[in-house]
């Protein structure tokens, strides 16, 4: 399932850069020191915003602290993997086609984070729409801030950690 899940999302980015000729998204492994202080600072705001709507809602419950080695290994899974895949897809792709689009900066952040909010419908259902919506919206901010999507990469990482 991993390596089906790489292999097709290589694939995605290869043919969007070089085919589509999508526009610099800030694509890579490696966030510099200020795209992790902007991802840290916009997780912060989720913390304020998210969890306790998912709280609310019965989204997401705590949990028993993990040993760090577990809380490492999925930090670094969520941010090399699926949040890369999500932000490039989302962040870099979309919501940089509907800034082109309507020419609106603001209802490109907006329209995108309700996509994005609606395609984790199927991860626990309606409860979790609005969670991804505002997780949305902070990944989006992070990457105008920044300039690219790894600062959203970083705040995606750390919430779903």
């Amino acid at each position: 399932m991993i390596v089906g899940h790489v292999s097709l999302f290589v694939i995605a980015v290869l043919v969007l850069m070089l085919q589509r000729r999508v526009p610099e998204t800030g694509y890579g492994f490696l966030p510099t020191r200020e795209e992790w202080r902007i991802g840290a600072i916009h997780y912060l705001w989720f913390v304020v915003l998210g969890l306790p709507l998912a709280l609310a809602l019965k989204a997401t419950h705590l949990i028993a602290p993990r040993p760090l080695w577990v809380l490492g290994g999925t930090f670094l899974a969520f941010l090399w993997f699926a949040s890369l895949s999500e932000e490039f897809l989302f962040r870099g792709v979309l919501q940089r086609w509907v800034e082109d689009w309507t020419g609106n900066l603001p209802w490109a952040l907006i329209l995108t984070s309700v996509a994005f909010g609606l395609i984790h419908y199927w991860f626990r259902g309606w409860r979790w729409v609005p969670v991804a919506t505002i997780l949305g919206y902070l990944c989006g901010r992070a990457r105008i801030q920044a300039g690219g999507i790894r600062a959203g990469v970083v705040t995606h990482a750390l919430v779903v950690t």
